[in-house]
């Protein structure tokens, strides 16, 4: 696979300084491609996506949010989710800027954090593309998590908003790939805590975002019935509940929550490729 690699740097609406990456087609693109990683990783983990819609004609970009990666910010900390909604607005920007003149179609993918991030913020600000990739959206946790803790949560958001607890993901419920894994837990731009400011906002988003009825763009919603991270009968009752005027829903049967990188992926990277171009 051959494509044209960049790294990027943006700014976002209040100033934060962001790092991104871009996978150009090295002939005429077709389409336009922002993604919004999940949380605690960054944007160069999709790398294999960018490559592969690459050969589709497809230009990707991928933003490292703020406190992720190597952009600038406390790492997972947020005080509200419209923050991350001006970091989704400034890589659409840079990916616009790559190719301006050409009016390709603009496409939006994004997997767990970033799933929940892009509902909301499509919702919220009707950005000008043609249409939205999920891939299991973080809209309900799935781990159990003890009582004590949330209730840590709730009060530290209020009075310590930036102390960090250990996050508690499960890096063995990612992908059945072990070397995904081991490379997961070796990666020093992933981190494993969670700050009281994101627990409270991701909960205020996950409300919002669950009582959706309707997006105005094209959906291709993927989730997986086995994922051991973001709870899969939360994204089914959407999936189900959410009207577009162009829905495709696709279940991943047992695969984990990362499945872009699950054994299976290059079947699901060639379907996304389908459906991106039958969009343009």
């Amino acid at each position: 696979m051959s494509a044209k690699r960049t790294q990027l740097t943006l700014t976002s609406r209040d100033g934060t300084q962001l790092a991104g990456e871009r996978w150009a087609p090295l002939g005429e693109p077709r389409a336009a491609l922002l993604v919004i990683h999940g949380y605690a990783e960054h944007a160069e983990r999709y790398r294999e996506l960018g490559l592969t819609l690459a050969q589709r004609g497809v230009d990707t970009v991928a933003v490292d949010l703020r406190g992720h990666g190597r952009s600038a910010g406390q790492r997972g900390y947020v005080d509200r989710f419209s923050e991350y909604h001006a970091d989704a607005e400034a890589g659409l920007a840079a990916m616009t800027a790559a190719n301006a003149g050409r009016g390709l179609p603009r496409f939006v993918l994004a997997h767990s954090n970033g799933g929940l991030i892009a509902l909301d913020w499509v919702a919220a600000s009707k950005p000008d593309i043609r249409g939205l990739i999920l891939s299991n959206p973080f809209l309900q946790i799935a781990m159990k998590v003890p009582k004590i803790k949330i209730g840590i949560g709730h009060v530290a958001a209020r009075f310590a908003p930036r102390i960090a607890l250990p996050s508690g993901i499960p890096p063995e419920g990612l992908s059945h790939e072990t070397a995904i894994v081991d490379a997961y837990r070796r990666d020093p731009k992933i981190f494993s805590t969670v700050t009281a400011g994101y627990f409270r906002a991701s909960r205020e988003a996950q409300a919002r975002v669950r009582a959706l009825r309707r997006l105005d763009v094209p959906l291709l919603y993927v989730y997986s019935d086995a994922d051991p991270v973001a709870a899969p009968q939360a994204n089914a009752a959407l999936a189900q509940a959410l009207d577009s005027p162009d829905k495709t829903v696709i279940v991943r049967t047992g695969e984990f929550h990362e499945i872009l990188n699950e054994t299976n992926r290059a079947e699901l990277m060639a379907r996304i490729g389908d459906w991106i171009m039958a969009h343009v």
